[in-house]
């Protein structure tokens, strides 16, 4: 029996794909590339490529056809969040955030994969651009649960929260036990004593 499939948009350094692959994914494309900083863009991509693959799609995703590019069992996207940052005092939905959304919903509306996430800042869920995806999800049956999950909890040295998404058809869908607390006790799935947050510097 082969391997459920990844594939996902905005890949950036394929921090999510590294997760995919551990989980026992096979990878079959990232996308990934900024028309407004092409040089940074081409430096991330080979930085990709020489530790997961040569599966990188180097375009703009509002320029990839979803035919274009293979179904896949678990789709994830984490669309550009600056325009949503509690750090960025001229934030505002802007033009691109609409348009990458769409063109995020067109790859689910397509090949509308069994599993889908999107990450974000929280701001996010409160945007027009997450809206279509959502409409999108539910246009296509879909189930799906957004979450506000403080990263720290799962493995990851800073304690920014986030929006996760978790989508999927045809399964009911559970919440995300915690991998990692910040007083540790016990608490895993199994009574077991989870290991406590991972600090910066010792990352």
């Amino acid at each position: 029996m082969s391997n459920l499939t990844y594939g996902d948009y905005f890949t950036g350094g394929g921090l999510a794909t590294v997760g995919a692959k551990a989980a026992g994914f096979d990878v079959l494309f990232g996308v990934e590339f900024d028309p407004s900083n092409a040089a940074q863009s081409g430096r991330i991509a080979d930085c990709y490529e020489r530790n997961l693959g040569a599966h990188m799609v180097r375009r703009d995703v509002c320029g990839v056809y979803p035919a274009e590019l293979p179904a896949v069992d678990w789709f994830h996207a984490s669309p550009v969040c600056k325009s949503f940052s509690v750090a960025n005092a001229q934030g505002g939905e802007r033009d691109i955030d609409i348009a990458t959304a769409e063109a995020t919903s067109r790859y689910i509306i397509h090949h509308r994969p069994q599993f889908v996430t999107i990450e974000n800042v929280w701001m996010y869920r409160e945007s027009e651009a997450w809206f279509i995806i959502a409409r999108a999800l539910m246009a296509q049956g879909y189930q799906f649960r957004v979450d506000h999950v403080n990263m720290a909890d799962y493995g990851v040295p800073q304690t920014r929260k986030r929006m996760i998404v978790q989508a999927t058809l045809g399964n009911r869908l559970g919440v995300l036990p915690p991998t990692h607390m910040q007083e540790p006790r016990g608490g895993g799935m199994f009574g077991e004593q989870l290991p406590r947050w991972i600090s910066w510097y010792e990352a």
